[in-house]
């Protein structure tokens, strides 16, 4: 072969090893479970519209949901062992999908630096009461549960490091993952037998290596003491939704916020129990009045998730390089 040619090849290999790998995508059903529904696209209707629009389906009761999730693969990786990444949608636990842009983004680079990443969409929907919000989150939790048990069923099929599954999420998918993180049975907000468990797999046993926590809380900052994870977090200074420190979430239903809810942990609270605890973590306050800060003023994706996705891959490897 020409040495001109042996250059080009280097070159192009060089080029492919810069940019990542590409990426295929599929989607699976991971399983079915007593609710209301699972997704609701996203476009840009505020949670009245929603409400209303979902209304019946709240009067009519649940029904059994299909599970579903995207698996971003990276096409080229042989890795005979690959880390997971689980990615968890927001919107109150009422609306939002596995698939808007935003998280086709994060997914899609994450499965270019050679992770398994799946996005899950999960059971939503809430009586407004406080007891049918606080299951509305549980439910979340045991879906994301399967999901994770699921793909560890499948491990061989896609090549995944048990030792190496990381969670994330964004607003109620971040409180969902540091739940996954951090919750024990002992920490449930009900009975866990009350609800289905939705997959036959549940000796499959994990822990996560690190959480990326985008605008995310806990309910009780003290089960931080149950795992030594790693957690990265990312929060507006002065989020209307989920408290940057200590408060009632919904700080814009002042008048009924706390007959509704409890109040929450934000990121603030939990990077300093997490440093009270000798745990690694970091955190990055965005001096902003926003909750999702995914975009801009004028609904556009800002800049700010190019940093998110630049830090949290940056973070998750020094976990993996701290074994």
């Amino acid at each position: 072969m020409r040495r001109g040619s042996i250059f080009f090849i280097i070159l192009l290999f060089s080029v492919f090893q810069v940019s990542g790998f590409p990426v295929s995508v599929k989607t699976k059903v991971y399983g079915e479970a007593y609710g209301y529904w699972t997704s609701y696209a996203d476009a840009g209707e505020d949670f009245k519209t929603i409400y209303a629009n979902k209304k019946n389906t709240l009067i009519k009761g649940r029904r059994m949901c299909p599970l579903k999730m995207d698996i971003y693969e990276p096409r080229g990786n042989y890795s005979e062992k690959r880390p997971l990444l689980v990615f968890i949608h927001g919107g109150a636990f009422f609306t939002g999908d596995k698939a808007i842009e935003p998280i086709v983004r994060i997914c899609r680079h994450f499965a270019s630096l050679g992770y398994v990443v799946a996005s899950i969409n999960y059971r939503l929907g809430f009586r407004p009461t406080p007891t049918s919000i606080v299951e509305a989150g549980f439910s979340a939790y045991l879906d994301t549960d399967a999901a994770i048990r699921y793909l560890l069923y499948y491990k061989d099929v896609y090549r995944i490091d048990p030792s190496k599954i990381f969670v994330g999420g964004s607003s109620a998918g971040a409180i969902t993952a540091l739940n996954i993180a951090f919750m024990r049975e002992w920490d449930y907000p009900v009975s866990g037998a009350e609800h289905d468990r939705i997959n036959p797999w549940m000796d499959d046993r994990y822990s996560i290596r690190a959480v990326a926590n985008l605008w995310g809380a806990v309910m009780d900052v003290g089960m931080l003491v149950n795992a030594n994870t790693p957690v990265i977090s990312f929060h507006a200074r002065w989020d209307p939704l989920v408290p940057l420190n200590y408060d009632y979430p919904f700080q814009e239903l002042s008048l009924i916020n706390g007959v509704l809810f409890d109040k929450m942990y934000g990121s603030m609270a939990i990077q300093a129990e997490a440093e009270a605890l000798g745990r690694k973590a970091e955190l990055y306050v965005y001096e902003v009045t926003r909750h999702d800060l995914y975009y801009d003023d004028d609904g556009n994706i800002s800049s700010r998730l190019d940093e998110i996705i630049d830090r949290t891959a940056s973070f998750f490897s020094e976990v993996m390089s701290d074994e």
